[in-house]
C-alpha cells in the first residue's frame, strides 16, 4: 500500500512530510545526472523515485534495511537513522521536491541489487547494456516512444520484449518511458 511510505511522517514546510527511512523503505540518494543515467540501466521494474531539484538529487526507494552494504561513490544510502522530506503522492512536477516516478500500489520499491548494478554501470564501474540493446535515444520517433515500433530498428512491433526504462530529461523522454524492442531480437540492421 503506497500510504505506508509516509508511516511515521510529520508535516514539514511546503506541504512536504518529514518521513523516517528504514521502516517501509530505505532510500538511495544520487546526484540527478547519475540518477538519470542509472534509470536506464535498471533491468527490472522501477519503484518510486523522488526528485529534489533545488539540491539536484534523486532518491530511489528500495526495500527497508537493504542498504547496509551500499558502498558506491557519489551516492548515499539512507536507512533507520535518516529522514527524507516526501511530497504528497499527487505532486509530479516542480516547483520543489516531486515524484519523478510516483509511488504506485505494488510498485513502491526498486530492487536494491538491481539499483546497485545500475549505479555501477552509470559510474562506469561495470559494463552496461550490450551495445545492440542500446537505443539511439536522441533519434527515437513518437511510435517508438509509445511502444508501437521497436526502439532499436523502428519496425512495427508484433511480439515485443522490454528494452528498459529510459529518460533523458528532454524531448520525447522528459519523463521515464519503458521502451520495447523486437522479440526475437532484431537483426544488426538497426
Amino acid at each position: 500500500m503506497t500510504d505506508d511510505i509516509w508511516s511515521g511522517a510529520v508535516p514539514s514546510a511546503g506541504g512536504l512530510w518529514l518521513t523516517p527511512a528504514g521502516q517501509t523503505w530505505d532510500a538511495v540518494r544520487l546526484p540527478s545526472q547519475l540518477g538519470l543515467c542509472a534509470l536506464s540501466a535498471v533491468p527490472g521494474k522501477l519503484g518510486a523515485v523522488l526528485m529534489a531539484p533545488h539540491s539536484r538529487r534523486m532518491y530511489f526507494l528500495v526495500p527497508p534495511r537493504t542498504t547496509t552494504s551500499w558502498n558506491l561513490p557519489h551516492s548515499t544510502a539512507l536507512s533507520e537513522a535518516d529522514h527524507v522530506a516526501l511530497p504528497p503522492a499527487h505532486r509530479g512536477r516542480p516547483p520543489g521536491p516531486h515524484w519523478f516516478i510516483p509511488p504506485r500500489h505494488g510498485r513502491v520499491h526498486t530492487r536494491t541489487d538491481q539499483l546497485h548494478a545500475a549505479v555501477q554501470v552509470a559510474l562506469g564501474l561495470r559494463p552496461g547494456r550490450p551495445q545492440e540493446d542500446q537505443p539511439n535515444l536522441a533519434g527515437l520517433s513518437l511510435d517508438q516512444v509509445q511502444g508501437r515500433n521497436c526502439a532499436l530498428c523502428n519496425a512495427p512491433l508484433v511480439r515485443a520484449r522490454r528494452t528498459g526504462t529510459f529518460c533523458t530529461g528532454t524531448g520525447l523522454l522528459t519523463e521515464p518511458v519503458e521502451l520495447w524492442s523486437c522479440e526475437p531480437r532484431c537483426g544488426p540492421h538497426h
